[in-house]
């Protein structure tokens, strides 16, 4: 089980590092290195800008790894792939569109895909709900792992 979790989260870890170098590369490019310019805030030096953008890939890759294992957690219970990662999906849209009204907002909060946004706050200097969010991932990691640990344990070998 944590071989395949463990390939679950170095593919996250890869596909954040691939859009984030990709996105620098392009960035570099088109608009040249120079410090990060914030409306209504100082500008970010070209190393604070990096070090943070590469502590929102972090945090992006978190985000990832938490649906990740919602859906490894699904393919153990469910009987066909397909199925588990349709329900992931369905979670994923259906959350977000819970988590647009107002009037759900403690039901909301208890959803990880609630903080997937927070890595922004990091380049407006504030940083506000990251902790809230990154633990909020973490609870949903530990959780799927949880449920996927007990069906493997109680899972007949021969079935």
């Amino acid at each position: 089980m944590f071989g395949k979790w463990s390939a679950l989260a170095v593919c996250c870890a890869l596909a954040s590092a691939c859009v984030l170098g990709a996105a620098v590369l392009i960035g570099v490019v088109v608009f040249g290195w120079h410090p990060f310019h914030r409306l209504g805030a100082a500008d970010l030096p070209a190393a604070t800008a990096t070090g943070r953008m590469l502590e929102a890939g972090g945090y992006v890759t978190a985000c990832m790894l938490s649906i990740g294992t919602i859906a490894f957690a699904l393919g153990l219970v469910l009987p066909d792939p397909a199925e588990a990662l349709g329900v992931s999906l369905a979670l994923i849209v259906i959350a977000n569109i819970l988590d647009g009204q107002a009037s759900l907002h403690a039901v909301t909060a208890l959803l990880p895909v609630h903080y997937w946004q927070r890595w922004t706050h990091l380049l407006d200097g504030t940083g506000a709900g990251l902790a809230t969010g990154l633990a909020m991932q973490l609870a949903a990691i530990a959780v799927a792992l949880t449920v996927a640990w007990a069906v493997l344990t109680r899972r007949d070998p021969a079935a």
